[in-house]
């Protein structure tokens, strides 16, 4: 990871050090109090974690960003999905999008992966709510049993674990569908219409 709150850099370095570094061209400062250790473009998953480290201590990347970190494929985005701790200061930054939670312990948030995220079950969870319809959120989630991203449990434990998300009949209803073997949203109309 290349990028880092300023303060985290000063404490391993120094100031002056840091200072040098970024006037001199060779580091970069994207946002107030993030440094980026390097002078080249920022990439899509170096935008995430500097959108990230602009949130309030103990924030996470969740839904579509957690997601794509976690490989799944056909849903990248370019705006960053954070969940805050509930109550914090929402940054307001283009291309960012806050959420708050309760619900931030190692049960949803992954312990040990950098940058820091939730697991895929209920990023996976937070995606369906957080998305724009039903078809999409049941697209994602087929497709990430698909994928080999999850199992029924999991998605079933996320999703009692948030009360009444959004489209939580939706999941429910695609994690069936995934489980009974469809691929695809193709498959999941056909079987509509026949019944």
């Amino acid at each position: 990871m290349a990028a880092f709150r300023t303060a985290d850099l000063v404490a391993r370095h120094s100031r002056s050090y840091v200072r040098h570094a970024v006037n001199s061209g060779r580091w970069q400062r994207p946002l107030r109090g993030v440094v980026v250790t390097h002078n080249g473009p920022i990439s899509q998953s170096e935008r995430h974690v500097i959108r990230l480290l602009s949130c309030p201590p103990k924030s996470v990347l969740a839904g579509a960003t957690s997601l794509e970190l976690g490989g799944l494929v056909g849903f990248e985005s370019s705006t960053t999905f954070v969940v805050i701790p509930e109550g914090a200061d929402r940054p307001r930054r283009e291309g960012l999008v806050t959420h708050w939670s309760t619900q931030l312990d190692p049960a949803d948030v992954h312990p040990v992966l950098d940058p820091p995220r939730t697991r895929v079950p209920r990023s996976l969870v937070d995606f369906a709510s957080w998305c724009g319809n039903d078809r999409y959120a049941r697209a994602a989630v087929i497709a990430a049993f698909q994928q080999g991203l999850v199992r029924a449990q999991q998605v079933h434990e996320a999703l009692d674990r948030r009360g009444q998300p959004l489209r939580k009949g939706i999941v429910r209803e695609s994690v069936l569908d995934a489980q009974g073997g469809k691929q695809s949203l193709p498959e999941v109309d056909f079987d509509a219409l026949i019944v």
